[in-house]
């Protein structure tokens, strides 16, 4: 939680750079903005056994989204195959930029590709990563 006021400790000052960025996502990017019926469309695929959810949302028009979410405080790992396509990272709650020590930006990897058969992607405990698709060209900035 991020309390009123100058933030001052670096958790804080991490924290309120990741809802910064996640709100800026929000605006720019229709595709994780609040939701129109008719207009998006998701799948879900849980492992309810680790905790670990991934939410796929996607428009007729523009980047595909795909969130990643460890609901648990320990480090999971999951075997992604779907949904197709080429994905590059876009958020990682592990990354340094949001206070994090760093060891868990280098286990998301900066892109995927499925189908495929790379290695499983390792999230550290209560760790979120947002992916955007690539085949619908360049990314907003």
């Amino acid at each position: 939680r991020v309390r009123p006021g100058v933030a001052t400790d670096s958790r804080s000052q991490g924290l309120l750079r990741w809802y910064h960025d996640l709100i800026d996502m929000r605006k720019r990017l229709p595709v994780v903005g609040a939701s129109i019926p008719g207009r998006h469309h998701h799948a879900v695929w849980s492992d309810e056994g680790r905790s670990v959810l991934l939410l796929h949302r996607w428009m007729e028009d523009g980047p595909s989204a795909l969130l990643l979410i460890n609901f648990t405080p320990a480090q999971q790992s999951m075997a992604l195959h779907r949904p197709s396509g080429s994905w590059r990272l876009a958020l990682n709650a592990a990354s340094i930029d949001y206070g994090e020590a760093g060891d868990g930006q280098a286990l998301v990897p900066a892109t995927l590709d499925f189908p495929g058969t790379g290695p499983p992607i390792v999230l550290l405990p209560y760790a979120v990563a947002l992916y955007l698709s690539s085949d619908h060209g360049p990314f907003p900035a």
